[in-house]
């Protein structure tokens, strides 16, 4: 295998250039949710964990749960 090959070098320039831009440019940990009411961000109280889909508990974005206002004790439920 020889390293100075141009073929080897471009691919391993593409290769790296992809991993930097998915880095830069992937999302980061979405917003907290907030009571309609109060503004407040709610605590999650309670995991929902789809029985036909259970593999989407450790998908963030995917996940559902029981959500409660400290402020205002309203429940909710929601994705996070």
């Amino acid at each position: 295998m020889n390293l100075t090959d141009p073929a080897f070098l471009i691919a391993l320039l593409l290769g790296v250039g992809g991993v930097v831009l998915f880095l830069k440019t992937r999302k980061g940990e979405p917003e907290p949710l907030r009571c309609p009411d109060c503004r407040e961000p709610l605590d999650l109280e309670q995991e929902i964990v789809d029985p036909d889909h259970p593999e989407l508990r450790y998908v963030a974005g995917e996940r559902r749960g029981l959500f409660v206002c400290r402020q205002c004790g309203k429940r909710l439920r929601g994705r996070y």
